[in-house]
């Protein structure tokens, strides 16, 4: 794709490697990141190019040398004049490549352990997206949260020039994936909407109440909760397909839509992560 806006993240103590992206370019997630969880990551766009993106990664993979990758990459690519591509390693160094006929705005930014890219930009979207993100950690936010405020700061700054279309985040570490059988921790994408971004943020927050067990969370009775609280609750349990609270019912009935571990029968509780996130989920089926 020609406008992409992307951040790419390296986080030694998980051992994850991240990227997010955003652009007016349909199905941007299935081209633009690129990741090797034990050797490195890379991202392609301005005329993505996946083969050159693949052969890098493995000399990358071969050589832990992030210049012969990038020589690897544009040794595979016939126009690497119009291509913008970043490579990092698990160590956080990074190696970025912008073309001379990439088309403008063509920006960039990179510290240890973090970068950004980006072109057919309107101007300092991606100075705003690296400080979005850096202002995220600064709270404490963990890293998707984190990329995806980074994310959000880039559009509300203007983003992809021509408009939005498609957004994705792919997060990857050793042995993460679903029931460990992958090193894939999230892939999450918007491949057309009128607003990707605020999609994949909701994406996320329904992502959160399928593996609860990577997040904090707070047990609430449902005696106590609120009216709002208890709302929530019954327009799920409306829309999941029965109506009423009634204990192991509920488990039941959470646990057939894969989201079991989110009420305590023995408690009668819920986690504050059912009710933090499950309006994403209502929205959705409510569609």
């Amino acid at each position: 794709m020609i406008a992409t806006y992307t951040i790419a993240v390296s986080e030694p103590d998980s051992g994850s490697l991240a990227i997010a992206t955003a652009s007016n370019f349909l199905a941007v997630g299935s081209l633009v990141p690129w990741i090797n969880s034990e050797h490195g990551l890379l991202v392609s766009q301005s005329f993505a190019n996946p083969a050159a993106a693949q052969a890098a990664l493995q000399t990358l993979a071969a050589t832990a040398d992030l210049k012969q990758a990038e020589q690897r990459y544009l040794q595979a690519d016939d126009i690497a004049s119009q291509r913008q591509f970043g490579i990092m390693d698990p160590s956080g160094e990074v190696l970025l490549h912008s073309g001379s006929d990439c088309t403008a705005t063509v920006e960039s930014y990179q510290e240890k352990g973090m970068f950004c890219l980006g072109n057919m930009l309107v101007p300092g979207t991606v100075e705003t997206m690296a400080a979005g993100y850096q202002q995220a950690k600064s709270e404490g936010k963990e890293l998707a949260a984190a990329m995806l405020q980074g994310l959000k700061a880039a559009q509300q700054a203007g983003g992809d020039k021509r408009g939005k279309l498609a957004a994705a985040m792919l997060i990857k570490r050793a042995g993460s994936g679903y029931l460990g059988n992958s090193d894939t921790w999230l892939d999450l994408r918007v491949d057309a909407a009128a607003d990707p971004v605020v999609e994949l943020e909701q994406l996320y927050r329904i992502f959160q109440l399928y593996y609860p067990h990577e997040f904090p969370q707070q047990w609430l009775r449902c005696s106590e909760l609120n009216t709002q609280q208890q709302s929530i609750l019954n327009d799920l349990i409306t829309l999941l397909g029965q109506q009423g609270v009634a204990g192991r019912d509920f488990s039941s009935l959470l646990a057939q839509h894969n989201i079991g571990p989110l009420y305590d029968p023995e408690q009668h509780a819920v986690s504050s992560l059912l009710l933090d996130h499950a309006p994403a989920l209502l929205a959705r089926l409510r569609a």
